[in-house]
C-alpha cells in the first residue's frame, strides 16, 4: 500500500511538473515574446495581435491557481471520501446555476481502488463539462452519472438544452482541456448532440493502467 501510494505521489509530482512546464511556461513565454515585439513595433496590426496575449495571462493565473489548489488539498488521496468531494463540487455548481443538476453514482464504483491521478483529473473533467453545459446549453436539467463496468469507469453528463451540430464542435466550448486530460489517461470521449436535442458527453477511462 505505502509503496503504491508513494509511486502515485511521484507520478502526481511528475504530472504537476509537466502541467507547469508545458502549459504555464509555454503560455508565459509566448506572452513575453509578444509583449517584447510590442516594445519594438507599435503599428495597429501589431498592437491588436499582441493585446490578445495579455488575456492569456488570465488563463495562466487560473491554471496556476488550479495546480496550487491540487497541491494544497491532497483531497484526491485514497483516504478521503471521494463521493463527498464530488457532491461538494456539484453543490457549488448548483449554487451558481438555475439549471437543475441531478446526480447518480452507481454502487459498483469502488473509489478506494481508483488512483488519485484519475480522481483528480475526473474532478476537473466533471467541473469543466458541467460548467460548459451550464454556460452554453440553456438547459432545464443536467444529469450526471458515474458507472464502473469491469476495468472501465464511465462518466456521463447529459443536458436537455439547445444542442449543437456535434460534427462541427469538436474543439470549441472548453473541450480542449477536457480532451487533453482524457488523452493523458488513455481514455476516450464521445459527444452526442443535435440542434434542439440536448447534448450527452460520455467519458470512458480505463482503470488498469493507473
Amino acid at each position: 500500500g505505502q509503496i503504491k501510494e508513494n509511486g502515485e505521489k511521484y507520478s502526481e509530482k511528475k504530472r504537476i511538473a509537466r502541467d507547469l512546464h508545458d502549459g504555464v511556461m509555454n503560455q508565459l513565454a509566448s506572452t513575453r515574446l509578444n509583449l517584447f515585439i510590442l516594445s519594438k513595433k507599435q503599428d495597429d496590426a501589431t498592437i491588436a495581435k499582441c493585446l490578445t496575449f495579455i488575456s492569456n495571462i488570465e488563463s495562466v493565473e487560473k491554471e496556476i491557481g488550479n495546480i496550487a489548489h491540487d497541491l494544497m488539498n491532497d483531497r484526491f488521496s485514497i483516504h478521503n471520501t471521494y463521493n463527498g468531494i464530488l457532491k461538494d463540487l456539484i453543490g457549488q455548481l448548483q449554487r451558481i446555476s438555475k439549471t437543475k443538476l441531478k446526480y447518480e453514482i452507481d454502487s459498483g464504483v469502488d473509489w478506494a481502488t481508483i488512483s488519485g491521478t484519475i480522481k483528480m483529473n475526473l474532478y476537473r473533467i466533471l467541473q469543466e463539462t458541467v460548467q460548459n453545459a451550464i454556460k452554453y446549453a440553456n438547459a432545464q436539467q443536467i444529469l450526471i452519472a458515474f458507472f464502473q463496468t469491469g476495468s472501465e469507469l464511465q462518466l456521463t453528463v447529459s443536458d436537455d438544452g439547445v444542442g449543437f451540430d456535434s460534427t462541427k464542435v469538436k474543439s470549441g466550448i472548453g473541450l480542449k482541456n477536457i480532451t487533453e486530460r482524457i488523452n493523458s489517461l488513455s481514455g476516450n470521449i464521445e459527444i452526442l448532440s443535435g440542434k434542439g436535442n440536448g447534448t450527452t458527453i460520455i467519458v470512458n477511462l480505463p482503470l488498469e493502467h493507473h
